[in-house]
């Protein structure tokens, strides 16, 4: 495996990941409703979790947490990007357009940082066990924290659909997986 190659994917990854914490701090700020505010803001605490571990993973290869690539600086401007339209989303659309819209914003971040984290536990595979194990420790605890919170998102996103069109409310945690 090329070295440069693997380093580059962990410090997108980093980037990813930081940014789905951003993402998390400018959705929490368009949630009315208390759960949905309460959920985003215990996962917005186990994703930046998962991003200082990862640093100090890199720390421990050796690789500067801080180093940019043009992966990661493409990662930063659309990491950037999305974060500003929710806030132009919260100051200037109605409550609720504003809360679905940060939703669908957060989806995308978790969608794309899901995929770095899963790219990171096959890189971790292929690695000898003295590096491999632990970067696959940590991909065995983000990768499904960001699938979580990627298909809870899916599902507040209908739950917030639903209560806009009027509709009869689904409390069921179920529902909100399911769909």
């Amino acid at each position: 495996m090329n070295p440069h190659h693997l380093q580059d994917l962990l410090l997108q990854t980093l980037e990813e990941t930081d940014w789905v914490v951003q993402a998390y701090d400018a959705a929490v700020a368009q949630a009315t409703l208390t759960e949905l505010r309460d959920e985003w803001r215990e996962a917005r605490a186990r994703v930046a979790g998962h991003s200082r571990h990862l640093e100090e993973k890199l720390l421990e290869l050796d690789i500067n947490p801080h180093d940019r690539t043009p992966g990661r600086e493409i990662i930063y401007a659309h990491g950037a990007a999305l974060v500003r339209r929710m806030l132009v989303l919260g100051s200037t659309a109605p409550h609720q357009d504003a809360e679905i819209g940060a939703a669908r914003c957060l989806l995308d971040a978790l969608g794309r940082c899901q995929l770095q984290w899963q790219l990171v536990g096959r890189a971790a595979a292929a690695m000898p066990a003295d590096h491999g194990t632990p970067l696959l420790e940590l991909h065995d605890r983000a990768y499904p924290d960001m699938r979580e919170a990627a298909y809870s998102t899916r599902g507040w996103i209908g739950q917030l659909w639903i209560h806009r069109l009027g509709l009869e409310p689904c409390t069921s945690l179920a529902y909100r997986v399911a769909n």
